[in-house]
């Protein structure tokens, strides 16, 4: 059992200092002027910008879910509103019940790229005098521009709005130096990507510790119970790995929230934890295990 725990340290221990290696790496782009908002409560607080240079910071990868988070709450208020309502009608719309609704925007430069497009289910747009269409089978994107006036646009939907078309409408809205830079700053932070090699070590300490805890446990378990009652014993430690799994994804929500190095320090603290009251509990385990060596 000590040996097991030992083991489950060393593999978050591995994960904390692949991690922290990932995080070294700084990536920059330029930028004249940052949003009014505190980016450093963003993408696990790794962006930000330094004003003394006008760049745009980011310490580590920027995975996709982290930019399409800095689009949401770097959009318009008004947009992201409507845009949610939106959202929300259209989980009950069908082709024969669509929904439409219609967005004043202040500026809308949609993706230009094929590939884009096609996950999308979007065709090629289509201009007509100051009206441009994007049109799919489950949305259809209506832009009109009067000139002097803000534009507008119009959104139609036969099923529930996805997650990928509501980043792209937001981002289309933002403005586009900042759209230009935060994809930019996407981009250059793959070269802070680690070997595959710290996941494999993680992996390998932690098959190496679940292969001691989980049947020397249920061993010591089965030996500690008084007969009668061994295979209710045999359950409820199996039902406290259920428990542990639960908790360990209530902690995983926080992914994304903090640093990854700090993530994994949370179980490298929780697996010492475990070490100290394995050692607590070591010798008056013994004594109650005196026929078993």
């Amino acid at each position: 059992m000590f040996f097991a725990m030992v083991m489950m340290v060393v593999s978050f221990v591995v994960m904390v200092v692949g991690s922290a290696s990932e995080s070294a790496t700084e990536s920059r782009v330029p930028l004249a002027k940052a949003p009014a908002i505190d980016l450093s409560t963003m993408a696990a607080g790794r962006l930000g910008y330094d004003a003394s240079k006008h760049e745009l910071t980011m310490r580590g990868v920027m995975p996709d879910f982290a930019a399409r988070d800095v689009i949401e709450k770097t959009s318009d208020p008004k947009v992201l509103e409507g845009l949610k309502a939106f959202g929300d009608a259209s989980d009950k719309a069908t082709a024969s019940a669509p929904v439409d609704k219609e967005l004043e925007v202040e500026r809308f430069v949609f993706t230009t790229e094929a590939s884009d497009l096609k996950e999308l289910g979007l065709a090629a747009p289509v201009t007509t005098g100051a009206t441009t269409t994007w049109k799919g089978e489950k949305l259809t994107l209506t832009l009109t521009s009067p000139e002097g006036q803000k534009p507008k646009l119009a959104l139609h939907a036969t099923v529930g709005l996805e997650a990928q078309a509501k980043t792209a409408i937001l981002e289309a809205a933002l403005e586009p130096e900042w759209k230009k830079a935060l994809r930019e700053l996407e981009k250059a932070s793959r070269k802070a990507r680690v070997s595959g090699t710290w996941l494999f070590l993680s992996y390998l300490f932690a098959t190496l510790g679940e292969l001691c805890l989980s049947p020397v446990g249920l061993s010591m378990v089965t030996k500690l119970a008084p007969a009668r009652f061994a295979s209710l014993f045999m359950g409820v430690w199996l039902l406290s790995s259920s428990v542990a799994q639960y908790v360990g994804g209530s902690i995983g929500e926080s992914w994304g929230q903090i640093a990854p190095s700090a993530y994994f320090t949370i179980f490298v603290g929780t697996s010492i934890g475990g070490i100290v009251l394995v050692l607590l509990f070591m010798q008056p385990l013994k004594k109650l295990m005196h026929e078993v060596k």
